[in-house]
């Protein structure tokens, strides 16, 4: 039997997304008003007109998640600290003060005219790639001064222009692998 308390899980049926699990900071996107756990298959309704084409939730803790659709568009949603849903939330002073979590998915757009193939969530930050094979990464510092100089997050999307063509991206919980 599954902990749904601990985990979540995703399947896609023809497009459409269903969910279950964990929901402590809104990442199955269900909205605010949702259980904190939801042990049954749950369609988000919010995504019914839009066709995915792959999931990502982050690693270890699975505070937020991330998905990309057939037209390469991306969304995300959960725990925005650290800025790892990439909507240039910018955390308050111990995070008391603002909240940064996206309940329902919620589109990058930072990737408007960017066409993205594939993606992936680490526990406080987001990679993704585009059809030209070029890395963009967002939320917690997690590649060095090579992508975010001298900032602790990039809130936003930034793209890491040191790298060559990549096709496959991987998170772990602080890390991330092509």
């Amino acid at each position: 039997m599954t902990d749904f308390s601990k985990t979540m899980r995703y399947q896609i049926v023809d497009g459409e997304l269903y969910i279950w699990g964990k929901n402590s900071n809104g990442q199955l996107g269900l909205g605010k008003k949702a259980a904190k756990v939801v042990p049954a298959l749950t369609k988000i309704e919010c995504l019914s007109r839009i066709c995915i084409k792959l999931v990502k939730l982050a690693a270890l803790d699975f505070e937020h998640s991330v998905a990309v659709t057939d037209e390469g568009e991306v969304l995300s949603w959960g725990g925005g600290g650290s800025g790892r849903l990439g909507h240039g939330h910018e955390s308050s002073i111990l995070g008391f003060l603002s909240c940064s979590s996206e309940y329902t998915p919620r589109l990058i757009k930072e990737f408007e005219k960017v066409k993205i193939k594939n993606a992936a969530a680490g526990l406080l930050h987001s990679v993704c790639i585009d059809e030209k094979g070029c890395v963009f990464i967002f939320g917690e510092r997690a590649a060095d001064k090579m992508v975010f100089q001298d900032r602790k997050n990039a809130t936003t999307p930034s793209m890491i222009s040191k790298l060559p063509y990549s096709d496959e991206v991987a998170c772990g919980g602080y890390t991330w692998v092509l």
